[in-house]
């Protein structure tokens, strides 16, 4: 099923790449880093390192890159993580769920593993770039950007609508199309990548021993996780953070990009170089997920590039492969114990962070946010992220929602691009 060729292969030129790190958990600069490529590769791109901040990693610049049509984005390198191993120093305190993030050499030693995120077109690659925000029309209306205090795009035909940008209908599957027109190595986040976004901010929750490097960190552990609009203009958990209303084109609730105050408790790390707006907002598609029946999902292949799905080829059965699982149909939350796979291949190795390993969960759990996982199997589902305005303690990093379709009017979703470089 996943080609372990292309794995070895992988292994074999990981040496060849220059280093670059995620940082240490808990630590301040975890979560983001710097592309180890030349510039030569980044204009490729069409992307610059920020010209302030860029090596402060107090600063919101810190580890960003500009695209030419103004698009903030991140660079996440890639790393090995382990998961549940009785070696690991917060063993005893979360158990099956303790998160271990190390270099990428550790890889293929002792349960450690480089996460799928990192691989595209069935080579390993040294990280991905992700947006920083959610998606806003540039001034003409001809493109989708990735900007602070943006008016979070709608797919959809009314409100903040995408309909009225070139080929586009104002459905879900407007994202696809409006991700990669940002050029060749750009798509629409996978699944793939938006769990290694998740594994992040839970690595940093455990690792955390106070806010000076995750603002959201709660010592408790009830409320240690990303903080959002989930409340209707509010957090249902923190009321201290303030948002400000999107334009007047917006829905009522919905609230401008990266507009938080303070802006660090709604980002994946904790920090102002972190994601924003991974915790509610507005629901966020992801590539590489299909779900035809109550037995079985679909997942991306190893070989496929994320740019090579379009809107026409979504559900085409070459680019997946079927996995058998018991999906259920209807809610239920992330638990633990039940989450996480220690697989470092195969089936258990794709899926980490994608579903939870055992989709049974019947009451929320703070370890994960409180966030569930809501299936229901049919034709043309697309897996949506992160929860919406309305949500609640149900959003968050951890949230997966698949009773939508890519056909969808929604005026609750919108989205954000990722990329990776080529090697």
């Amino acid at each position: 099923m996943f080609n372990e060729r292309l794995l070895m292969a992988a292994a074999a030129r990981r040496s060849r790449n220059k280093n670059s790190t995620i940082g240490v958990p808990g630590e301040l600069g975890f979560g983001v880093g710097a592309f180890p490529g030349p510039a030569s590769k980044l204009a490729a791109m069409g992307l610059h390192e920020a010209e302030a901040g860029f090596n402060d990693p107090t600063s919101e610049h810190y580890c960003e890159y500009v695209h030419t049509n103004g698009s903030v984005m991140v660079f996440i390198p890639a790393f090995a993580i382990r998961i549940g191993n009785a070696a690991a120093p917060l063993y005893s305190k979360y158990g099956a769920d303790t998160i271990e993030i190390g270099d990428v050499k550790l890889a293929g030693k002792d349960g450690w593993a480089i996460p799928r995120g990192f691989y595209d077109g069935g080579e390993e690659h040294p990280g991905f770039f992700i947006d920083k925000y959610l998606n806003s029309k540039d001034a003409a209306k001809k493109q989708a950007i990735s900007v602070k205090n943006g008016d979070p795009i709608a797919l959809s035909t009314s409100y903040n609508k995408s309909s009225e940008l070139p080929n586009c209908v104002g459905q879900i599957l407007d994202a696809i199309g409006l991700s990669r027109a940002r050029g060749e190595h750009y798509s629409l986040v996978s699944c793939y990548q938006w769990a290694v976004i998740s594994l992040i901010t839970q690595a940093h929750a455990q690792a955390a021993a106070g806010t000076e490097a995750c603002a959201w960190y709660d010592a408790s552990g009830q409320k240690n996780y990303p903080k959002g609009n989930n409340n209707n203009g509010s957090d249902v958990d923190d009321n201290t953070i303030t948002f400000t209303a999107a334009g007047s084109g917006s829905y009522t609730y919905v609230r401008k990009t990266g507009s938080a105050v303070p802006l660090a408790k709604t980002t994946h790390n904790g920090q102002v170089s972190g994601i924003c707006d991974v915790n509610g907002n507005m629901w966020q598609p992801v590539l590489g997920w299909q779900n035809p029946s109550s037995q079985k999902i679909k997942l991306a292949k190893l070989s496929v590039k994320m740019h090579d799905f379009t809107k026409d080829n979504r559900n085409n059965n070459a680019l997946f492969d079927d996995v058998t699982i018991d999906a259920g149909d209807g809610a239920y939350w992330w638990q633990k114990g039940k989450a996480l796979y220690q697989d470092t291949q195969g089936l258990g190795w794709a899926m980490n962070g994608v579903l939870p390993k055992t989709i049974a969960g019947t009451s929320a759990d703070a370890m994960y946010g409180k966030d569930y996982v809501y299936l229901n199997c049919n034709s043309d589902r697309v897996l949506l992220v992160a929860g919406y305005y309305y949500n609640g303690a149900s959003a968050g990093s951890w949230c997966r929602v698949g009773y939508y379709r890519w056909v969808y009017d929604s005026d609750d979703a919108s989205f954000r691009a990722a990329a990776y470089a080529s090697l």
